[in-house]
């Protein structure tokens, strides 16, 4: 138990000194920082959040553990490339977290576990205990995103007859697209928003809706953004394209229900083949098997 006290407190002052040691260095980076965090900036992230009661957590620890995650955040060796596809992740999640403080709040967490595995139990639970919350908040961001898209899926056709009906009575593109936001709720109203908010901010409407597509990344949403585009580079009537791509997109649901519908009886077979065939055996054999120990016996 001694030792185990002793492992822990020395656990506890190498986290102090490299807190210590890389505070220093943030300091002196801090101008650096602020600028790669402007240029990092989402559109979405420029809007004034609501006020809301602050819990006992962020009045005391998160002033303190966001500093500790920006520290270890700028400490973590991450190249552009691998930046920036991260954080491409973590805006078709929905998270406006930046790529460096995502993955130091993981690696934090797996030091954290790590250490409370090997010090409860053994070093190699330890190093399985870091290794597993790695990997699966890996999964659950990919999980994350899957589900999110999903949902966009679901929502299009809906908000693209308001859209059109909006269209159809005499809004304007941008005016009914803000009509969409402020009447529907979910993932693609909050997409639909930071494009309003990007093309408000002087950005021109094909860029805007360049980064929608991207941000989604799911192709009724790729064919809709060139639809629009096409038809404002053409000049036809917008109203009759929203209209067309509604009716795709419906059927494009219809194929992927379909198409997962028949993957269905594949993926069922190895829950049966593992949980009711040997249940049957069972109730089929059993009463064999009696017999015939019963006659050995005898």
């Amino acid at each position: 138990m001694e030792g185990s006290i002793f492992f822990i407190l020395i656990l506890a002052g190498v986290y102090i000194v490299v807190f210590l040691v890389l505070s220093k260095r943030l300091k002196h980076n801090r101008i650096a920082d602020r600028l790669e965090s402007i240029e990092q900036m989402d559109a979405s992230m420029l809007s004034m959040p609501a006020e809301t009661p602050k819990t006992f957590y962020q009045r005391v620890f998160k002033s303190y553990v966001d500093r500790i995650v920006k520290v270890f955040g700028n400490a973590i060796p991450l190249d552009a490339k691998s930046q920036e596809q991260l954080t491409t992740d973590l805006r078709s999640a929905g998270d406006q977290q930046s790529a460096r403080e995502w993955l130091a709040q993981r690696i934090l967490l797996a030091l954290i576990m790590g250490a409370t595995g090997w010090v409860f139990f053994k070093p190699l639970v330890g190093i399985t205990f870091a290794l597993a919350v790695y990997v699966l908040s890996r999964f659950i961001l990919k999980a994350r995103i899957t589900e999110r898209r999903n949902q966009i899926e679901m929502d299009m056709p809906g908000s693209l007859d308001l859209l059109s009906s909006c269209v159809t009575a005499g809004l304007g593109f941008d005016q009914a697209l803000q009509h969409v936001v402020n009447r529907t709720n979910g993932p693609l109203s909050d997409e639909f928003k930071t494009t309003l908010r990007e093309i408000s901010l002087g950005g021109a409407r094909r860029d805007a809706l360049a980064h929608l597509s991207e941000r989604c990344g799911v192709e009724p949403m790729r064919n809709f953004v060139t639809a629009v585009n096409q038809a404002d580079k053409l000049g036809v009537p917008i109203a009759n394209i929203l209209v067309a791509q509604s009716v795709s997109i419906r059927e494009y649901r219809a194929s992927q229900v379909e198409e997962r519908a028949a993957k269905m009886p594949v993926k069922m077979m190895l829950p049966l083949v593992v949980c009711l065939l040997p249940c049957l055996l069972i109730v089929l054999l059993a009463p064999a098997a009696l017999n015939i120990i019963e006659t050995l016996h005898l």
